[in-house]
């Protein structure tokens, strides 16, 4: 089937959603820190290639495929396809599953900016929503040590154009990402930015140094110091309490987390920031 050969990359809190193939493999993403589909293949596939997926889908698994309310996109960044293209296919899904309510993906910025504001919204009345972006930093040097894509106002121009079409979205960030002594700086940035594109989600995965990572080959020496579990604390707990808008949903619990943090922000925002303090005073004894 199709979906054997689509990359099976998809976010912790998707890990009950139905899958559906809509590439042969995944999409190389522009962050050079990232190995998330790099090198695959791009290739989509056809609308008769994704009926039939689906089809088999549902002589599996029968009348239950009529209760489906949400999918996964894996693969291909759809919004990288021409819009004619990704309609056709998301037809072909909204006729084999007519309950849907949601239909989501990663995404880049760069592909959402090559979509108007009318192709933005046709695409909302077919059902995509919640979307995961990475965004990795708010502060422009920060991006493009990552070289992560567009700039922090162009990111944040997008985000609005996804608002504004009814698309909303669920933001990646990386803790630890400027490096020693920006935490404060970088929360501060981070904060503000998430207030101002307002997502329904915001996720948080601590920037690791691999060996060889950040040092020069001419002089061996570290170019990026990376910051410590107390300084990956502090800008933690500074964003959460930076956050001001309503419903957010925060998501911390990867395995390098030193505290493992999850959810509503007006609910557990004193709780979170007392689980940091505490881990704070255990690193400190």
């Amino acid at each position: 089937m199709a979906h054997e050969a689509a990359s099976m990359v998809r976010p912790p809190v998707e890990i009950n959603t139905l899958t559906v193939p809509l590439t042969e493999s995944g999409l190389g993403a522009n962050c050079q820190m990232c190995s998330m589909f790099s090198g695959d293949p791009n290739r989509p596939l056809e609308a008769e290639e994704l009926a039939e997926y689906l089809d088999q889908l549902q002589s599996i698994y029968g009348p239950a495929c009529q209760s489906v309310d949400r999918i996964f996109l894996l693969g291909l960044d759809p919004f990288s396809l021409p819009t004619a293209t990704f309609v056709e296919l998301l037809e072909v899904i909204n006729e084999f599953l007519p309950n849907l309510r949601v239909i989501t993906a990663y995404a880049d910025i760069e592909s959402i900016k090559s979509k108007s504001d009318a192709e933005l919204a046709q695409l909302a009345k077919l059902h995509v929503d919640q979307i995961y972006v990475g965004v990795e930093s708010a502060i422009d040097e920060i991006k493009n040590k990552l070289y992560s894509g567009l700039s922090v106002a162009e990111t944040k121009q997008q985000l609005l154009a996804l608002n504004e079409a009814g698309i909303t979205h669920r933001d990646m960030f990386l803790l630890g990402a400027g490096g020693q002594g920006h935490a404060q700086e970088s929360a501060e940035a981070t904060a503000r930015f998430i207030n101002a594109t307002k997502p329904d989600m915001v996720f948080f995965t601590s920037m690791t140094r691999m060996p060889s990572d950040g040092i020069n080959p001419k002089t061996n020496t570290l170019t990026f110091i990376p910051a410590g579990k107390k300084e990956i604390l502090l800008e933690e707990k500074a964003i959460i309490q930076g956050i001001t808008i309503p419903k957010v949903y925060f998501w911390a619990a990867h395995p390098l987390a030193p505290v493992r943090l999850e959810g509503k922000l007006e609910e557990e925002k004193k709780h979170m920031v007392a689980a940091i303090d505490e881990k704070i005073k255990e690193l400190e004894n």
